[in-house]
């Protein structure tokens, strides 16, 4: 009898006479024992579709970056805009260029509610609140659009009357405007003279030149609006006051370099002397 291994399920002699579909694949085992793989499936491997637009997302990503450093950014961009103006005119305009690629991405992605699901896992795993935050967003988003929410904080839209109201909260304290408006604007200048009537430091909505909120007072602050630290312009002005003194002349051992190098570090550490409660003057002559 002779002696003989197994491949799969076919027993093969010595002279390695056998019969196995030519298709199959040998894999070599550590035994004399030789497995037998099963042909491949027909059709595309798992995860092609994927690999693929991984591939061309990273052949675009090479194509972009070596334009930039052919063209430069703006003419990268030049090119971009030509290109898409080109497809745009092509496909008989933007909208319709639109509305191809968008057909196209749905039918890659195995359909139009496949296509949203896998945005919608998108925008929910880049968004700090998850799905929660996504949904927040769409909300907000349609409201917008059906002219529900303001733009305006501090001033609600009453779905009961269909009009504007003010009404915020400011120190944990609730404020309302009485009456309601019908368009949005005229509640935020409502809000905006409420605010102004009680002193409140609330950003306004139309400020007017010097008023918290406007440019000139983010370059200039107003009468109506202080930082809540004085130390930097009590500091300044503390600093002018001495200077006359230093300039008349030093008295000590000091040179007047020296001396006007260690004012500021006595009024700092708070030692006694002259410059602390020079310090001290000027903070409570602060208005």
């Amino acid at each position: 009898m002779l002696a003989g291994f197994t491949v799969g399920m076919v027993t093969l002699n010595h002279a390695g006479v056998g019969l196995f579909p030519p298709p199959c694949r040998l894999r070599v085992a550590p035994s004399s024992t030789f497995a037998m793989a099963a042909p491949a499936a027909e059709g595309p491997a798992s995860g092609s579709s994927t690999d693929g637009g991984a591939m061309a997302a990273a052949r675009g990503r090479k194509a972009r970056a070596a334009r930039r450093r052919k063209h430069g950014e703006e003419g990268d961009r030049a090119i971009s805009q030509r290109a898409h103006l080109a497809a745009a005119e092509a496909a008989g305009g933007a909208d319709a260029l639109g509305r191809a690629g968008m057909a196209a991405a749905a039918s890659a992605a195995g359909g139009t509610a496949a296509f949203a699901a896998a945005g919608r896992a998108s925008r929910a795993a880049a968004h700090p609140l998850g799905e929660t935050g996504v949904a927040m967003q769409t909300g907000i988003g349609a409201a917008i659009k059906e002219g529900r929410y303001t733009k305006y904080p501090g001033v609600q839209f009453r779905r009961e009357t269909g009009k504007w109201r003010v009404q915020f909260k400011y120190q944990a304290v609730r404020h309302r405007v009485q009456g309601q408006f019908a368009l949005e604007a005229d509640a935020a200048r409502a809000h905006d003279a409420y605010v102004r009537a009680h002193g409140l430091r609330r950003p306004l909505h139309f400020p007017a030149d010097g008023e918290v909120g406007s440019l000139s007072a983010q370059v200039q602050p107003s009468a109506a609006y202080r930082p809540r630290s004085l130390l930097p312009y009590a500091y300044e002005r503390y600093l002018q006051a001495s200077q006359p003194q230093l300039e008349e002349g030093a008295t000590g051992s000091g040179s007047e370099e020296e001396e006007a190098a260690e004012a500021p570090r006595e009024a700092v550490e708070g030692g006694a002397g002259e410059a602390s409660r020079g310090v001290a003057a000027t903070l409570t002559d602060v208005p």
